[in-house]
């Protein structure tokens, strides 16, 4: 990692009064670049009163939200559009903070706050220079998901509904036309029995003339068209 953990999710200080830490800190130089881990909207910018300094929130698509905080400068405003890779600001020491260092949270739709240790070589992958091998292979993956998903818009979604549509319609023309199927197939069945007789010898011949004779009259008395 480029940067130290300074300070784990949940632990106690007098700095903070006590209170269980809410997020974790990454030091770094004030001035870092910090950019964005996913994708999704500004939701609120801290203009720098509150403890937390100036920073920013950002509303994930399942309802999380990415809080920065102690930044120096924010570079996006409410309702921006951020991408992965996205530059959000600098890095600062703004706020209750002792130095500089980034505080990062992850809050819940239902403002409870969820330890983004498992987030932290994300965080510290986007923030300064930025490892391009890893930025790159993200673009790239996305662009991957957004051809897939055009493809299975428009190219096998249709092929599905067709086939399924096909299966059905040729599912009740078979539950009509069953009778007459089942009918022409005894037909058939008698006139191959008849042929075959034609070409046996002894007790098959005049069996098979027999009951082919009698599986076409049944067929036909049967009301086959």
């Amino acid at each position: 990692m480029k940067f130290r953990l300074s300070g784990e999710f949940g632990e106690l200080s007098e700095v903070r009064d006590n209170i269980p830490h809410t997020g974790i800190d990454l030091a770094m130089p004030e001035g870092t670049e910090l950019h964005s881990i996913a994708n999704g909207i500004v939701d609120k910018v801290f203009d720098g009163s509150g403890k937390i300094g100036e920073g920013l929130s950002i509303k994930l698509e399942s309802g999380q939200r990415l809080i920065y905080g102690h930044m120096d400068r924010v570079n996006v405003s409410v309702g921006d559009k951020i991408g992965y890779g996205d530059l959000l600001g600098m890095s600062g020491n703004t706020g209750n903070s002792t130095s500089a260092h980034l505080h990062f949270a992850v809050r819940n739709p239902d403002g409870s706050f969820v330890d983004p240790t498992p987030l932290v070589e994300k965080v510290d992958a986007t923030s300064g220079s930025i490892e391009a091998g890893n930025w790159f292979i993200d673009k790239w993956n996305a662009a991957g998901d957004w051809v897939v998903g055009k493809e299975t818009e428009f190219l096998f979604r249709p092929l599905q509904q067709a086939l399924h549509d096909g299966l059905v319609s040729f599912w009740n023309w078979l539950i009509i036309n069953l009778p007459d199927i089942m009918g022409y197939g005894a037909i058939l069945t008698g006139v191959i029995m008849i042929l075959s007789a034609m070409a046996g010898k002894g007790m098959i011949k005049p069996a098979g003339f027999f009951g082919g004779a009698l599986i076409v009259a049944v067929s036909i008395l049967g009301g086959v068209k």
